[in-house]
């Protein structure tokens, strides 16, 4: 989804996967030289050409040069190219502090039944477990909340500035309507009678009952 991978870049040139183990970075251009290929080849010809003009101005590497330059001339004559791809060299490789506590360490020790109503019980575990597992309860389990909410009204609680294009201003007191949740912790927003949406923390809103208008 070149859409959201475009959004997740948050108005920055690159992501560098280096923390996570993966040794390449992902870079701006690239993303929208894949989006531009997609958009011809549904006949968004003009979206696409300007996805071009903005990639042709965000290029990092010199490899970026013939990338693009292709990519043009795919567009303009109605053809193929080829989508960029990460290297498949680039294999996730977590580091050796990250794996290190992965294996399971028994720190208290092995539970033992030290008084018990009958000579035969021997289970040390918890009761509630046994009993699910042995069919006389059944579990509770509480639906996982959506991940999108819609028009839903919220109280700014903090003063937040922008430091990306992909980001709004908003400041305390004022009402917003949510248009989406991440679980990333951010939100998508747009204030009182404004089109423009943004990304703000979603720990700076509180939800609220009062309604607003367009």
């Amino acid at each position: 989804d070149f859409e959201e991978s475009y959004r997740r870049l948050r108005g920055n040139k690159a992501i560098d996967y280096k923390q996570l183990g993966l040794p390449c970075k992902l870079y701006e251009c690239e993303v929208l030289v894949n989006r531009a290929i997609m958009r011809s080849l549904s006949g968004q010809s003009r979206q696409a050409q300007d996805d071009l003009a903005t990639a042709e101005d965000r290029k990092f590497e010199s490899r970026h040069d013939e990338m693009v330059r292709s990519a043009i001339a795919a567009v303009q004559r109605g053809g193929k190219s080829t989508l960029y791809e990460l290297p498949k060299s680039s294999i996730f490789r977590p580091s050796k502090s990250k794996t290190a506590n992965l294996k399971k360490k028994n720190f208290m020790g092995h539970a033992q039944v030290l008084s018990s109503i009958t000579d035969k019980d021997t289970f040390v575990g918890f009761m509630g477990v046994k009993d699910m597992e042995e069919g006389r309860i059944s579990p509770r389990v509480s639906p996982r909340p959506g991940r999108k909410v819609v028009e839903e009204p919220h109280k700014v609680l903090y003063n937040f500035t922008p430091s990306t294009t992909a980001e709004l201003e908003i400041k305390e007191g004022q009402l917003v309507m949510v248009v989406s949740k991440e679980d990333d912790g951010w939100s998508n927003v747009r204030l009182r009678g404004k089109e423009k949406t943004g990304l703000v923390p979603t720990s700076y809103l509180e939800p609220t009952t009062n309604g607003l208008g367009s």
